[in-house]
């Protein structure tokens, strides 16, 4: 889904070259707003996801995949904070999204994701407070990376709780 977001400015840091030749002008609200109707309104996630997790008493979310390797990266580094998306937001929009593209290019030189590291935050964000229904200040944890997991560990974890 992030593809269908490259031509928005306010999903990427400010003065990034856009596709169409303008340049950016980071805003990690706005793209989340952006990433939440196209999320809820085009994909309906909120309308299939939220039913299922209400009719499901859960009170401890660990997340998989790109979010743990978001969190742990620099400039976000939540191993001194607690991981909860509207933390992962705020971070992203004063510590990415407000700054200037060059600088930040500059300083995370060869990392080939730093590009998205306004629209990440935006689109988990949309993706589990909007569509899944959790509560911006809920606690996410992840496993470190020196562990690795997928969605059976996951039912298991689910299972002995």
């Amino acid at each position: 889904m992030s593809h269908q977001f490259l031509d928005s400015e306010a999903c990427f840091a400010n003065n990034y070259e856009m596709p169409t030749g303008h340049s950016a002008q980071g805003d990690a609200y706005k793209c989340e707003n952006e990433v939440s109707s196209l999320m809820n309104s085009v994909h309906q996630v909120n309308s299939i996801v939220q039913p299922v997790i209400k009719s499901n008493s859960i009170n401890d979310w660990y997340t998989l995949g790109g979010l743990p390797a978001l969190a742990q990266s620099k400039p976000f580094d939540f191993s001194e904070q607690q991981l909860t998306t509207q933390n992962l937001l705020e971070k992203a929009n004063s510590d990415v999204c407000q700054q200037d593209w060059t600088t930040l290019n500059t300083q995370y030189s060869g990392n080939s994701y730093a590009y998205g590291y306004c629209l990440f935050p935006s689109y988990y964000y949309a993706l589990i407070v909007d569509g899944y229904g959790l509560q911006p200040q809920q606690s996410l944890h992840y496993l470190s990376a020196d562990k690795s997991g997928d969605w059976t560990l996951g039912v298991v974890l689910h299972q002995q709780a």
